[in-house]
């Protein structure tokens, strides 16, 4: 079962630009990490900076292409466990989504499973209107906990992980099949890294630079072994090639991750095509609690949001002059804007937007512009 798109986050945000590497341990996170999370994925075309290993390293992802639209992590509480995140899978060519069942405890960052909801999709090779995937209600147990991070995690650190897991379905396919019980059974093994240390820095949600954040880059090799069972018995191979599987199917997938003090989200997750780790792919950024880097031309003003988080309404202290300001929200989308002139701009906040983390854009008429996070709690 190979995972298509993570939808994998803590409080605490580490900015400091001192040239030191950090040693994550559970006293970097914080106790509650229920909420939503917002990432970005870059485009088919984009461009990437070097992300070669070493020490004291600066790797700048404001060079990638991202998409438009945001993907989300809603980390919720799981019984049992101490929160759990909106993840995508795929079977076949059928994506569902589960919640990875997730542990921080003294000695590392573990995930036990996945629960995932019932779902059910026509086959793609319907000969009759019954036809159908249904993807059962049911908790995905691994064998023995998937580590994510190994604590103390400093540079040269090394963990692993094998297990396995069966994930069920139930096939119609007339007229051989009617609700036929299926498993898929993945034998997953995980080799983890710490190979560099540096700054990283991305865009945030509203598409501008951040500010460089110390960071951790693990490297991640991890190889799933997929075999598929139809009513007890291997899947039959002419009815594996129509769905698009091979029996026994093996994918490896080779990662970077940029982990932060606080944030079990990576700041940055690359994929690549190589072993080698040179010829990167996709990228995934994590958008949300990071500081926006100063903006040319402001000089050395000091410009405050306030108050911070705001209900109805809050107020930026600016220069005085004449201001557009636009108040964006996670995915990219202006919520409200207007222009007022002086040396304070009051924004109010529209009825019915959500609580969470915003992005208010100031730009004068010098077309200087200043981005300063907001969060708004009803």
């Amino acid at each position: 079962m190979k995972k298509t798109v993570l939808f994998v986050s803590g409080i605490l945000l580490l900015t400091a630009q001192s040239n030191a590497q950090i040693t994550l341990t559970s006293s970097s996170y914080a106790s509650s990490l229920y909420g939503t999370d917002s990432l970005k994925v870059t485009t088919a075309a984009s461009a990437f900076p070097s992300l070669a290993a070493g020490t004291n390293m600066t790797w700048n992802m404001n060079v990638v292409t991202d998409s438009v639209a945001n993907l989300f992590i809603h980390r919720v509480p799981a019984a049992g466990f101490q929160f759990a995140d909106s993840t995508m899978f795929g079977f076949s060519t059928f994506a569902y989504q589960g919640n990875v069942l997730t542990n921080l405890n003294a000695s590392a960052i573990t995930q036990s499973g996945i629960k995932v909801p019932r779902i059910a999709y026509p086959t793609p090779t319907a000969t009759m209107p019954t036809d159908s995937v249904v993807i059962n209600a049911q908790t995905i147990t691994y064998s023995t906990p998937r580590t994510v991070i190994a604590f103390p995690a400093t540079m040269g650190s090394t963990w692993a992980s094998t297990y396995s897991s069966d994930f069920t379905y139930a096939l119609s396919f007339f007229p051989l099949y009617t609700a036929a019980p299926g498993i898929v059974r993945t034998y997953a093994t995980e080799k983890d890294t710490v190979t560099g240390w540096g700054k990283m820095r991305v865009k945030n949600a509203a598409g501008v630079a951040s500010d460089y954040s110390n960071v951790l880059q693990v490297r991640s090799t991890t190889m799933h072994t997929d075999s598929f069972f139809l009513s007890g018995a291997p899947m039959n191979p002419s009815l594996l090639s129509s769905l698009g599987l091979t029996q026994g199917r093996k994918d490896t997938v080779y990662e970077q991750n940029y982990y932060r003090s606080g944030e079990v989200t990576p700041m940055a997750t690359v994929a690549f095509k190589d072993a080698g780790y040179t010829q990167p792919r996709t990228a995934r950024t994590h958008v949300q609690r990071v500081g926006v880097s100063s903006v040319a031309g402001i000089g050395n003003a000091v410009i405050t949001v306030y108050p911070n988080p705001a209900t109805t309404a809050f107020y930026a202290d600016v220069p005085a002059g004449t201001w557009n300001y636009q108040l964006i929200d996670a995915a990219g989308k202006t919520v409200t804007a207007a222009q007022q002139t002086g040396s304070s701009i009051r924004c109010a906040v529209p009825a019915g937007i959500a609580s969470g983390v915003y992005f208010l854009k100031l730009t004068n008429d010098n077309n200087e512009v200043v981005i300063r996070q907001v969060e708004i709690a009803h």
